[in-house]
C-alpha cells in the first residue's frame, strides 16, 4: 500500500467516502456523495476532475464515480489505519467508543504503514473495529460479508447485530444506551410503515426510528435467547 502522507488527507477523505458508498464497487453519483460528505456540488464536481487526473477514480458521466484500483487500494488503507486506531483508542485508552470515530480520523492521515504495521502487532491483529467494521489486512483485503440493513428485517426475525455506522456520534451514544451494540442478539418485534422499528434488545423493547435501524447492520440467526 502507498505510504500514508504522500497524498493529501482531503484526497483520503474523498477516497474513503466514495468506498464507503460504493463498497461493491459500483459508481455513486455527485449529488449522493455531496450529501454524505457534507460539501457543495461544485466542490464535489472540483475534486472527483481533480481525482480521475490522477488516474484515483473512474468517471461514468451517465452513473457517476467509481474508484480504480489505486483508488481503492489507498481508501482501504486510509480504513485500516483509521480502524486499527479506534482500537486503539477504545480498547488500550478507554475512549468512549462514540467518540473514537471522530479521534480516530486525525490518526488516519498521520500513520506511516511502518506505524501501522506496529499498532496491529501490538493489538494482536483485530480483525474488526470496535463499531463491528472489519480491518483491511496490509494488502487490502477485507472478509466477504453477509450482513443486511436492520431495516430489511421482518417480524418475527433473530438477528446478531455484526456492526454500526460510525460517523454520527449521537446515534452511537444512543446505541450504546439501549445495549444495540456488535455481538447483541435482537429480535424484530414490529415495523412502522414510517419505517420505524419495535426491536426486543435483552429483557427490553427498544422503539428504533429508520436512521437507526438503517445503519445497523446485522446476520439473520436461526436460533435465540428468546425463543
Amino acid at each position: 500500500m502507498k505510504e500514508a502522507g504522500t497524498i493529501s488527507a482531503s484526497v483520503e477523505d474523498y477516497l474513503t467516502a466514495i468506498y464507503r458508498l460504493t463498497p461493491a464497487g459500483k459508481p455513486v453519483g455527485p449529488a449522493r456523495l455531496a450529501e454524505f460528505m457534507g460539501l457543495s456540488a461544485p466542490s464535489i464536481t472540483i475534486m472527483i476532475k481533480r481525482l480521475s487526473e490522477q488516474g484515483l477514480v473512474v468517471k461514468d458521466n451517465a452513473r457517476g464515480v467509481a474508484l480504480s484500483d489505486q483508488g481503492e487500494n489507498l481508501a482501504l488503507s486510509v480504513l485500516r489505519r483509521h480502524r486499527l486506531a479506534e482500537c486503539f483508542l477504545v480498547n488500550i485508552l478507554g475512549i468512549d467508543w462514540a467518540l473514537a470515530h471522530v479521534e480516530a480520523h486525525r490518526f488516519e492521515h498521520a500513520f506511516s504503514d511502518v506505524v501501522t504495521d506496529a499498532l496491529e502487532r501490538f493489538l494482536g491483529y483485530p480483525k474488526a473495529c470496535p463499531h463491528g467494521n472489519p480491518i483491511p489486512d496490509r494488502q487490502g483485503n477485507v472478509p466477504e460479508s453477509d450482513v443486511v440493513p436492520l431495516s430489511v428485517m421482518l417480524p418475527p426475525a433473530l438477528a446478531r447485530v455484526a456492526c454500526v455506522d460510525d460517523r454520527d456520534t449521537s446515534i452511537l451514544c444512543w446505541l450504546a444506551g439501549v445495549g444495540l451494540v456488535p455481538g447483541v442478539e435482537v429480535r424484530v418485534e414490529q415495523v412502522d410503515p414510517s419505517g420505524a422499528v419495535l426491536l426486543r434488545v435483552g429483557d427490553r423493547s427498544v422503539a428504533a426510528g429508520p436512521e437507526i435501524v438503517m445503519n445497523v447492520l446485522v446476520r439473520k440467526v436461526e436460533t435465540s435467547v428468546y425463543a
